[in-house]
């Protein structure tokens, strides 16, 4: 009797291991699930991201080759100028996500004249063939990062031309308390029912 109950407790024992050792390799495989999907969503983020500053480049190069655009070629080599700046600085973001990862936030916070950003945006993008309408008073000096205030607003000027209709405007509202944009098109909008 002792030994068939010791061999039974041997067979418990290795069913509770193998229990033990499926629970753990089922976590470690919903982590790795978990891991695979935020890499999927980064890489997707990312790309839809570097798509405005090189569909600028594109556009503002494929315009200056045109001899009826090259009273505008300084004009143009200004946006592949800014276009190329905005790329180097999502690089650098980039790399600095790693810093972020390891506890090391970097973060470029500086006063920025909202205004400008907004107007310079709009020239950027009417060379996608994007024609937007600027409502922005002098000066809109805001503390922030620029270059992820840029993202907000490209995000939304996308959304506006590919979810909404024109005429799209930007407008910088506020004073120097309290300063905002926003980005308006001439589309149906969200059902209220929706919108929660």
């Amino acid at each position: 009797d002792l030994r068939a109950v010791s061999l039974f407790a041997e067979q418990a024992a290795a069913a509770i291991a193998n229990a033990r050792l499926y629970e753990v390799e089922r976590a470690q495989v919903e982590e790795l699930t978990h891991l695979n999907r935020v890499k999927s969503e980064f890489v997707a983020l990312v790309s839809h991201e570097l798509r405005t500053p090189i569909a600028s480049i594109i556009g503002a190069v494929s315009s200056a080759r045109k001899p009826e655009m090259q009273e505008h070629r300084a004009e143009l080599e200004d946006i592949v100028e800014r276009a190329a700046l905005r790329l180097g600085t999502m690089v650098e973001d980039l790399l600095a996500a790693a810093e972020l990862e390891r506890g090391e936030a970097a973060r470029r916070f500086e006063p920025v004249d909202l205004a400008k950003v907004v107007r310079e945006a709009a020239v950027d993008h009417s060379v996608l063939g994007r024609d937007l309408e600027v409502a922005a008073s002098q000066p809109a000096v805001v503390i922030c990062d620029r270059e992820y205030v840029r993202r907000i607003l490209d995000n939304l000027i996308d959304n506006a031309f590919k979810y909404g209709q024109p005429p799209v405007r930007i407008v910088v509202t506020g004073d120097s308390g309290h300063l905002g944009f926003s980005v308006l098109d001439s589309g149906r909008g969200v059902a209220a029912e929706d919108r929660a």
